[in-house]
């Protein structure tokens, strides 16, 4: 590093050249360091974790642009007015900057499927590009024409992030490092998108000056995401209100409505007492995806679907064992939808205050 600093002493002071090649180690160590900190304080948040690793990514190109100040030359020599490998390597770039805000706002399978279609896109990328090459006959327009893509499919993944995160930012529940609202978050994918543009707009001018932005951008944006990441430790399962408007969210306006239905499917056909009843079968009665589901159980009802299942079975149970002296408690157990006779108890006796189901059957038939 000293040696890249005592290099960049010896051009013009004040140059943009000058100025460039001071940022490539800085940036380059900003990311190293901000990248080990988060993966040493990521204990068990995923998030975080993939965040850290992401920097760690991102030392690469840095990387690359010391090795050219060492070797003499102020800034890597593309191709003009088109590099559509290095357009590919942005998108790869921008792409992996974007799975931190998805992880932390829709974890799970979903996700990861997610992800792994847009790994597989971007392996795809030099394949296409190379047969494209081969085939077409104005080769440089080809290239053009595809790095053009390349770029509004960046931007696309950048805009489809904000959104994501904006719909996300109302009544969901996440298990990641963060205690408040969303706003930092969609912030955040906001930095990826100036950092894309500032991107796009060097590689199509050709210029210093675009390079300079685009490393101004992306010291400020590092400094910003490691400090709301590390400041916002993990709290467990949190409720993250509202950015914005509530009243505009379309699901919360018919929230009523979802709750008046499933309350009257509860109460009619009882599929709760089925031991295989699962969210997912909500979906006969309103067609809502799985997390939809579980803000409408969380938000209407005031609890979690696996706790209202719960106590609508202690419920039936406390019933049956009254009304029917003749069953076992084994057969009540059975019939109110517990998988196992020592659920049953366990379940029951914590919401009776200690009170075992003979206890409860014998204190209310005498």
């Amino acid at each position: 590093m000293l040696y890249v600093f005592q290099y960049a002493f010896r051009s013009e002071l004040g140059s943009l050249s000058y100025i460039l090649q001071m940022l490539m180690p800085v940036l380059f160590f900003l990311c190293l360091g901000c990248g080990t900190v988060l993966l040493l304080r990521s204990r068990d948040e995923l998030p975080r974790r993939l965040l850290g690793a992401t920097l760690l990514v991102w030392t690469l190109p840095y990387l690359r642009r010391i090795v050219f100040i060492l070797k003499g030359s102020p800034t890597p020599q593309f191709s003009p007015p088109v590099d559509p490998w290095l357009a590919m390597v942005g998108l790869f770039l921008t792409l992996i900057l974007l799975v931190y805000p998805v992880v932390l706002v829709h974890p799970g399978r979903h996700t990861w499927l997610n992800i792994g279609r847009i790994g597989v896109a971007t392996c795809a990328l030099p394949v296409i590009y190379l047969v494209g090459v081969i085939v077409s006959d104005e080769s440089r327009v080809f290239a053009a024409v595809f790095m053009i893509a390349v770029a509004v499919a960046g931007l696309a993944a950048c805009a489809a992030a904000m959104l994501s995160v904006r719909r996300a930012a109302v009544y969901i529940r996440l298990r990641s490092g963060v205690t408040g609202c969303l706003c930092w978050v969609y912030i955040y994918c906001i930095g990826v998108l100036l950092i894309s543009l500032c991107f796009i707009v060097e590689m199509i001018t050709y210029s210093r000056v675009p390079m300079l932005l685009h490393s101004l951008a992306v010291m400020l944006f590092v400094v910003y995401a490691t400090y709301n990441s590390l400041v916002n430790e993990p709290k467990g399962m949190c409720t993250v209100y509202a950015v914005g408007d509530a009243s505009a969210d379309p699901f919360q306006a018919k929230l009523p409505e979802y709750v008046d239905a499933v309350s009257r499917w509860l109460v009619s056909e009882k599929p709760y007492l089925d031991k295989n009843f699962k969210l997912t079968d909500t979906t006969k009665i309103v067609p809502l995806n799985r997390s939809y589901l579980s803000r409408l159980y969380n938000d209407g009802f005031g609890k979690t679907f696996t706790d209202l299942v719960r106590d609508l079975r202690i419920e039936e149970a406390r019933r049956l064992l009254v009304e029917s002296p003749g069953l076992s408690i084994g057969d009540v157990a059975e019939r109110c939808g517990f998988a196992s006779h020592s659920s049953f108890h366990r379940s029951f006796t914590l919401a009776n205050d200690g009170k075992t189901p003979g206890e409860y059957r014998s204190e209310h038939i005498n």
